[in-house]
């Protein structure tokens, strides 16, 4: 995937989470060990939510499925650093090797949300 595609897939990402909390103008709530806050993250043309395939899979886009583990999605890290988690307990990286998303148990990438109106 060129740099472009990356670019633009988390943009896409960035802005459906940011969608989710339009009317309170705000960036979705951090996830902490005392406060883990789950979402879906879900595309607006098909409705297909990201899905965890497994450890070292590729990430992909299936249909909600109400309340399946490997649909929901935390929020962790810093502000300029945050980690997506599967509630399966794998995080997303890019594996340049196959130039896709993945989940894996440990390394992951991390990303930045940017609020906008």
């Amino acid at each position: 995937m060129s740099k472009k595609n990356k670019i633009l897939f988390f943009s896409l990402i960035i802005f459906i989470l940011n969608t989710a909390q339009t009317i309170a103008q705000t960036l979705p709530i951090i996830s902490s060990q005392n406060n883990e806050v789950w979402y879906y993250v879900k595309f607006k043309n098909g409705e297909a939510v990201l899905q965890d395939m497994g450890a070292n899979s590729n990430l992909l886009t299936k249909k909600a499925v109400d309340k399946l583990n490997s649909q929901l999605w935390k929020i962790t890290g810093t502000t300029n650093a945050y980690i997506l988690t599967s509630k399966d307990g794998r995080s997303i990286t890019y594996n340049t090797s196959v130039s896709r998303f993945q989940c894996v148990s440990g390394a992951s990438t991390t990303f930045k949300l940017v609020s906008t109106t």
